[in-house]
């Protein structure tokens, strides 16, 4: 009873940040329009009604997950095993179904990465999608698993890792969504573990979350960089159901990214134009976060279309 009381509160509490984000974007989102009413005849016309969709949480959702992750696991260990010099890795995980912001995320930045290194290995889920359309594994605490093992057994150490998650967030945890419905939150905890298993391979993770911030002081580590898109006890910004990207990927993956910048100079101009959306639209300030580890400092400040060039 007590475990299933807390569970509760923590979804609670993710309701609350997202409906706070919402309500601040409310008058500069387009609305949704109302479906027309159905005639008479069409709603005592039962035989007329089209089938409900496939829930994601169903059987047939799950097994068509499974089907993909392996797909991707086997087409990935070929694409690894071809390419004999460093490699670039890139884990992307949406968590919630209830924006396409969070999906949106994801895509854009293994674009970006794809555009730099055509070679990049990727591992790809969100929850934005349905069982009928399904094109990428749902994004879970399994899926996180997976990855991270997967990347962790074949990466060497001179690759290079990075791992973007988008959500809602609350102080040290991230939400989970599928189908409407709240799934067991990813806490900063859990996150550290998994991303253990990279070990010594220099790993960049973007945390596009309200809160984000929090999560730092657990997840640091001297081959780790981490940007999170808000301070600890922040809000972040873009969320809404229709929204393309949240503004800190905008501003980081979008028409401004300059692959001749390092990390360090990246988030200051992402940093800047931020912080001039917010007050344009009269926003707290979200305050986004960087950690650079004791072994990522070099790395900070290369290029970053230079990132598996080897030091000479």
């Amino acid at each position: 009873m007590k475990t299933r009381l807390i569970s509760f509160l923590i979804a609670g509490a993710l309701v609350v940040s997202a409906q706070a984000d919402a309500q601040a974007h409310a008058d500069s989102e387009v609305p949704v329009a109302e479906k027309p009413a159905q005639s008479t005849s069409a709603t005592e016309n039962q035989s007329n009604k089209p089938e409900k969709p496939l829930l994601l949480t169903s059987r047939e959702g799950m097994e068509k997950s499974n089907a993909l992750r392996i797909a991707v696991r086997d087409k990935n260990k070929a694409a690894a095993s071809a390419i004999s010099g460093p490699r670039l890795w890139y884990a992307g995980f949406g968590l919630e179904g209830s924006s396409k912001a969070f999906a949106g995320d994801v895509k854009l930045t293994g674009q970006r990465l794809q555009e730099l290194y055509p070679d990049v290995i990727s591992y790809i889920a969100y929850n934005d999608q349905t069982v009928e359309t399904m094109q990428v594994p749902l994004a879970t605490l399994p899926g996180i698993e997976n990855a991270t093992y997967e990347i962790g057994k074949q990466a060497k150490p001179q690759d290079v890792a990075v791992m973007m998650i988008s959500s809602h967030g609350n102080q040290h945890i991230l939400g989970v969504k599928l189908d409407g419905e709240y799934a067991g939150p990813i806490s900063d905890n859990y996150l550290e573990i998994n991303l253990r298993r990279l070990k010594a391979v220099p790993t960049v993770l973007i945390i596009s979350a309200c809160h984000a911030g929090s999560m730092i002081d657990t997840l640091k580590s001297e081959n780790r960089i981490i940007i999170t898109a808000a301070a600890a006890d922040k809000s972040s910004y873009g969320c809404q159901p229709l929204s393309e990207n949240t503004f800190f990927i905008d501003a980081m993956m979008g028409k401004t990214l300059n692959p001749e910048l390092s990390l360090n100079q990246l988030f200051v101009q992402m940093k800047a134009d931020i912080a001039e959306r917010e007050k344009k639209e009269k926003l707290t300030p979200s305050e986004p976060q960087l950690y650079v580890g004791e072994k990522m400092k070099a790395f900070a400040d290369k290029p970053i279309n230079s990132w598996l060039k080897q030091a000479s």
